[in-house]
């Protein structure tokens, strides 16, 4: 249960589930939807098996062997499109141009692939069942990443983001305390374009003749280590502010909206907390690791900041 709110919650946040799924319970906050359908499934799983614990057992052997092939066929595809410091590799590479040729996890690969197939070929009604759950859950995928990019295309249409975005950088953040006229301030971190509820909160509920709202996107770095403002600002990250900007507009009202580079999100939002004199952070919360793990971090970061 545990395992499958998380990854999907993950799923969602990244835009491939629709929103409808990630709707909080009003009293308890927790993703009660995703859950609820964990659920449901589970018990369908018991009645259509009739708890027979061995096919059980063969669906899941299906499941768990296939998410490994897939997995580590992932991984070497990242060994090719991103060409970065690494602070392990798997052993057993042979170094190629700009590339280290990962022949371990070739050889992992091909002994995961042979058991897959001949778990395929000899564990019939748990196949077919895999191959139907998978093929439903990837339909639910496809039409809900559609969805979501759909929405996200309507919030694009007949508007200039370059001109009307004026995303700052960290270097900014001096630039911006003399522009924060206002006696209170609050600041709100995004991350996904379909998770902007926390956001939408703070409009509806702030008194914007008394209020600043700054609106952060904390981007990490890639690297080891942070060198500088090095990053730059990719269409993603416009399409982000984009829809910031036009959910103020709905509300008649504007933000301030600030990009930082960092390795560490949670330290981001302190430093310029600090910095800017804020009297509030609202946050989304998050399914992958829930609203007391924030909390932590950001206490940690909160008081890294202050030395």
């Amino acid at each position: 249960m545990v395992g499958a709110n998380g990854v999907l919650n993950r799923v969602a946040e990244d835009g491939i589930l629709h929103d409808w799924f990630r709707r909080l319970h009003h009293k308890y906050c927790t993703t009660c939807r995703i859950m609820n359908l964990v659920a449901i499934i589970q018990i369908a799983v018991i009645i259509l098996s009739r708890g027979d614990i061995y096919l059980i057992g063969e669906a899941y052997a299906f499941g768990v062997l296939w998410s490994l092939v897939f997995m580590t066929l992932s991984l070497i595809l990242l060994r090719f499109r991103e060409d970065m410091p690494r602070d392990w590799m798997f052993p057993l590479n042979i170094r190629t141009g700009k590339y280290d040729f990962p022949v371990g996890m070739y050889l992992v690969l091909v002994v995961l692939i042979t058991a897959s197939v001949t778990n395929l070929m000899t564990k019939k009604i748990a196949t077919v069942s895999g191959l139907i759950f998978t093929a439903v859950f990837y339909a639910i995928f496809q039409i809900s990443e559609n969805m979501s990019r759909k929405k996200a295309q309507l919030y694009l249409q007949d508007y200039d983001s370059e001109e009307k975005m004026n995303i700052r950088k960290e270097s900014d953040i001096s630039r911006i305390v003399p522009e924060l006229s206002k006696p209170n301030r609050i600041l709100v971190p995004v991350r996904n374009p379909n998770d902007l509820l926390h956001l939408k909160h703070v409009l509806e509920t702030a008194d914007y003749e008394t209020t600043d709202i700054i609106v952060l996107s904390a981007k990490i770095a890639k690297g080891l280590q942070l060198e500088g403002e090095t990053g730059e600002i990719m269409p993603e990250d416009k399409d982000l502010f984009t829809c910031v900007v036009l959910i103020a507009e709905g509300y008649g009202k504007t933000l301030k909206p600030l990009m930082v580079f960092s390795n560490d999100p949670f330290y981001s939002i302190a430093q310029v907390a600090q910095a800017t004199g804020v009297s509030e952070i609202v946050m989304g919360v998050s399914g992958s690791t829930g609203a007391e793990v924030q909390l932590e971090r950001l206490a940690m970061a909160w008081g890294h900041a202050e030395k």
